[in-house]
């Protein structure tokens, strides 16, 4: 049995801390975020069987985020241990407060094969323990946007959770087998602080994989020379999966949708584009993601209403992080800006058309939708519809 001071954290969990934390979490949702906060897809949790909820990873809310939608979307608040960057959890301040919340230190091999074994064994046994539990499959977060590759460590988790509950009757007739559920935060207009000025927090969940059916069957189908190799290329093949299944659960919005606009058309060497015929191309790709199905869409990009007001907020922080300059009813556009290729760990705060554009990178309907609006001709193919 591993423990916490085996990873080197002097601090515990405490279930009273973590509920109470909850009771906090709904209120700010019932009442400082109640029409800011909503998730879809609750029917996909199963509480009859053990749960990894696998998520991406774009804020630092996001942990916090993901827990409130899990509890309220399965009406239990039973705690969800939840991996976490080891500098964060050894933090003299913020530390105890995370180990309190069920959070502990992920290793890796840099780490040493000793402490990665015994963070997996970690992690197994607060998963089976607590039927439960809530990993960022990227093991980072998406600094510039861009979903990442999930790593196989996840995969791992399940692979020993499924064997030790199959080999334990107590365990194994607790729960009905084990299930993967792919999770989605998107926010709009940005992740970013401070949280008041987030206009829509959107979680997804998205169908449920069965670990047996999707891992362990295939694995036991046949003979392999090197059973090792084959463990491994299921598991990258089953998180190649779920990283595909997170990100068609995208909400996408407004800025989203015009950073990737003004991002194509300065591409196309536009610098200077009348007010209103930028706001045509953003309709007129709006309206192709509309007629695209299998797409979440923020309701202000099918509404013309609201979109005029996204539109105006989107000019608005354009304007105030000097992206464009308005004059005489023509968007002035900062190009070097656009195209500026910020280091990593900066997209988001030094250029958010970028990372605003790569938040959809991965979506092959969207670049589809903008091809279909712009062409290679820019704003031209527009102005004649």
């Amino acid at each position: 049995m591993v423990n916490l001071e085996d990873l080197g954290i002097k601090h515990k969990p405490s279930e009273k801390i973590y509920k109470n934390i909850m009771k906090l979490s709904y209120f700010l949702v019932d009442h400082v975020f109640k029409d800011s906060f909503e998730f879809f897809g609750a029917e996909n949790l199963r509480e009859d069987c053990y749960q990894l909820f696998l998520c991406d990873h774009k804020f630092y809310s996001d942990p916090a985020i993901a827990q409130i939608a899990i509890a309220l979307a399965s009406d239990n608040d039973k705690p969800i241990p939840a991996p976490a960057y080891k500098a964060y959890i050894q933090h003299k301040a913020l530390g105890p407060l995370m180990a309190a919340l069920f959070s502990y230190p992920i290793f890796n091999k840099r780490d040493g094969d000793e402490k990665k074994e015994k963070s997996l064994e970690y992690s197994v046994e607060s998963f089976l323990q607590q039927e439960r539990i809530l990993i960022f499959p990227e093991g980072r977060i998406s600094h510039d946007g861009l979903l990442g590759r999930s790593k196989i460590g996840s995969a791992e988790i399940a692979w020993r959770a499924y064997h030790k509950m199959q080999a334990n009757p107590e365990l194994s007739n607790k729960k009905k087998g084990m299930k993967i559920v792919p999770m989605e935060i998107s926010y709009y207009p940005i992740a970013g602080l401070p949280m008041k000025d987030m206009k829509k927090m959107t979680v997804r969940f998205g169908k449920s994989m069965d670990v047996e059916e999707e891992l362990i069957k295939k694995y036991y189908s046949g003979t392999f020379q090197n059973k090792e190799a084959r463990k491994k290329s299921l598991q990258m093949k089953l998180m190649l999966k779920v990283g595909e299944e997170i990100g068609k659960m995208e909400t996408i919005n407004l800025e989203e949708v015009a950073s990737r606009a003004l991002y194509e058309l300065v591409k196309l060497n536009y610098s200077s584009i009348k007010n209103d015929d930028f706001k045509k191309v953003v309709h007129c790709i709006s309206d192709a993601l509309a007629n695209t199905p299998g797409l979440y869409l923020l309701g202000h990009l099918s509404d013309r209403k609201k979109m005029e007001s996204a539109y105006k907020r989107f000019i608005k922080r354009c304007k105030k992080k000097e992206v464009i300059k308005i004059k005489k009813g023509r968007l002035n556009i900062d190009s070097e800006y656009v195209l500026s290729k910020p280091e990593f760990k900066d997209v988001r705060n030094d250029n958010f058309i970028l990372y605003n554009y790569n938040l959809l990178e991965h979506m092959g309907c969207v670049k589809a939708a903008v091809e279909s609006v712009l062409g290679k001709r820019g704003i031209n193919l527009v102005l004649k519809q």
